[in-house]
């Protein structure tokens, strides 16, 4: 009898341990758990809410950036986007410098600035008079938006980009003008059992309108294993004076210190296109180390991550050395700490140091920093004023702009001590 009963109690553990849910842990199938479920709360319409502040040590090739330095001290932006809205507030002890606010409706969009509300009929173009410039129309296709994402958190199933691949038949448009000239085909590699996509081989043609095609042809690779590894190579060509060569490797590495309780997870990644524009040598190469080292107690998952990256570009057009094009050279780094917890449905909470260094033949451009709060869900950090809301024109926007920033300097001016105000003054 007494067995019985240590067969049903053996049963039972069974059935609940089958149906408890896993923590889910960093592996080489999902860099971070973490970002992964922020990054799908975002795209489910959760709000995001951000609060950071800037410092800057180089901008402009300026020789003394003592009172930047100084508005920027204390100084916090605070951001929150939702579906129906976006909010920026800019604060400096205690008192708020600027409000704005975008919010959308399924009949119009009402701009707040600073109180004074503005109603429009399309958000880029209000922007594009607030900026006072002409900004460009939306330039994506009904095909790119269908494209499958790419993000380091994961890998991309190479049989989704054969899947969207095939649906490139000539006459679709791709964006800012370019449609394909010649259907794209593809051709699959299966694993020995049939399971996956290894390899693709691909191929096809786009153009401007009214201009020469430019043909595409090369191959994906995928592996798996303790280090899986993703390779590309792809040539994209006009003509002779105008081809390029793509070429991509990504290896995903995951290390268990302890089961279940610690590790660390890597991805590095290098991304470069050579080759030459109306003959002219042009490289661009992306660089990223992305690192992640976790602890977990079956509760919570606490996540550390450095991102380093670093973009260089060379161009050998004649001219370009004249513009401070033809080198450049840019490098973040970001560390980002935050945990998630199993036990209820809080939303991860992250905090995130990021710091750029921005190089133009050679010489520093910008170089700064910013410490930055995120948070999904939850209530707004943006008090968004009831405000009047009236007819728009551009004219009208353009000026309620240049009157929020020249609020935000009268603010700042007020704040400043009077050696800071000399410098100004004094023409810095």
């Amino acid at each position: 009898m007494k067995r019985r009963w240590a067969a049903a109690a053996a049963v039972l553990l069974a059935l609940c341990a089958g149906g408890a849910h896993a923590q889910e842990l960093p592996d080489t199938a999902c860099f971070s758990p973490g970002l992964a479920a922020a990054w799908n709360a975002a795209q489910a319409g959760e709000g995001l809410h951000v609060t950071a502040t800037v410092s800057v040590d180089s901008a402009l090739y300026a020789r003394d950036l003592s009172v930047l330095s100084a508005m920027l001290e204390g100084t916090q932006f605070t951001y929150d986007g939702t579906e129906d809205a976006d909010a920026l507030a800019i604060t400096r002890g205690g008192e708020t410098l600027f409000s704005g606010a975008l919010e959308r409706s399924g009949e119009e969009d009402v701009i707040t600035l600073n109180g004074e509300g503005y109603r429009v009929e399309d958000a880029s173009q209000a922007l594009g008079a607030l900026l006072g410039v002409q900004l460009p129309a939306e330039t994506l296709s009904e095909a790119m938006l269908r494209a499958p994402r790419i993000s380091l958190l994961k890998r991309l199933p190479l049989a989704e980009a054969a899947d969207w691949l095939e649906t490139l038949t000539a006459g679709t448009e791709l964006f800012a003008g370019v449609a394909v000239t010649q259907d794209f085909a593809v051709e699959r590699t299966l694993s020995d059992d049939g399971t996956r996509v290894t390899k693709l081989s691909l191929s096809g043609a786009a153009a401007y309108a009214g201009g020469e095609s430019w043909t595409v042809s090369g191959t994906m690779q995928q592996t798996v294993g303790s280090a899986p590894k993703t390779t590309a190579e792809l040539t994209v060509a006009r003509d002779k004076s105008n081809t390029f060569t793509i070429t991509l490797s990504s290896t995903r590495k995951s290390t268990v210190t302890r089961r279940d309780k610690a590790g660390e997870n890597a991805v590095d990644t290098v991304l470069k296109v050579s080759g030459k524009m109306e003959g002219y040598s042009v490289t661009t190469q992306l660089t990223l180390r992305l690192r992640n080292d976790w602890t977990a107690d079956g509760e919570k998952l606490t996540e550390k991550i450095v991102i380093s990256g670093e973009l260089g570009h060379t161009d050998k057009t004649p001219g370009r050395r004249m513009q401070r094009l033809n080198d450049l050279n840019l490098k973040l780094r970001q560390a980002i700490s935050m945990t998630t917890r199993e036990a209820d449905d809080a939303l991860p909470m992250l905090t995130d140091s990021v710091t750029l260094d921005f190089k133009m033949d050679g010489n520093t451009l910008a170089a700064g920093s910013a410490q930055l709060s995120v948070r999904l869900g939850g209530e707004s950090l943006v008090a968004r004023e009831k405000a009047q809301v009236r007819e728009a024109e551009p004219q009208a926007l353009s000026e309620a702009a240049q009157e929020a920033v020249l609020g935000i300097a009268r603010r700042l001016w007020a704040q400043l001590d009077e050696a800071d105000r000399k410098k100004i003054t004094s023409g810095l």
